[in-house]
């Protein structure tokens, strides 16, 4: 259906939007991928995680701020600006919502324990505290709300919040300064 509206795109500027409409969705599919991948291991990094969420979810807040641009007839650099926007801002969401898993509502954090935050906390754990997630992830049968509370402390002991809400600002800064830099006059602006 998106190709089939992409369709109707005025001839000038088809190429451009069918391009990074083709390229966001190779780029989707990548960090669905990489999403799957991760569920096995243990031993996600930082930039890997960051990698598979800007292509599982900024690159698309991204294309559709950059598709807008380009039909509206904005310069490329502001496109591109807005493309950047779309990525940090999309970037700060994602943390955003993987921090709430955990630290929102304790039903959906015993559902993703697992997930990505656990790999930063096994990064950043000492032996006992990695010895000790991994006791809970192997067992079988436990008490959820015991498991809740030993992650949560031991995120609590690592910092994990704080770390995650410094990235949070940080990427919400960086698009802050991905919109002051547009050149948009400003009779377009009200």
């Amino acid at each position: 259906a998106a190709y089939q509206l992409i369709g109707s795109t005025e001839h000038g500027h088809l190429k451009q939007v069918l391009d990074l409409f083709t390229q966001t969705a190779a780029e989707i599919c990548g960090g669905q991928q990489f999403d799957m991948e991760f569920e096995s291991r243990m031993d996600v990094n930082e930039e890997e995680y960051i990698e598979m969420i800007r292509l599982k979810t900024a690159v698309l807040l991204a294309c559709s701020l950059k598709t807008g641009a380009l039909l509206g007839g904005a310069s490329q650099e502001d496109a591109g600006n807005l493309y950047a926007f779309g990525i940090n801002i999309g970037l700060a969401f994602q943390l955003q919502d993987d921090l709430l898993d955990v630290y929102g509502d304790t039903a959906t954090f015993g559902k993703n324990i697992g997930g990505d935050i656990l790999c930063n906390a096994l990064r950043l754990a000492n032996k006992e505290q990695a010895e000790a997630l991994r006791s809970w992830m192997d067992k079988k049968e436990f008490d959820p709300a015991q498991k809740i509370q030993a992650f949560t402390s031991i995120y609590n002991e690592l910092q994990l919040k704080q770390l995650t809400e410094n990235k949070i600002q940080a990427y919400y800064d960086a698009s802050v300064e991905n919109l002051k830099a547009l050149q948009v006059a400003p009779e377009k602006l009200t």
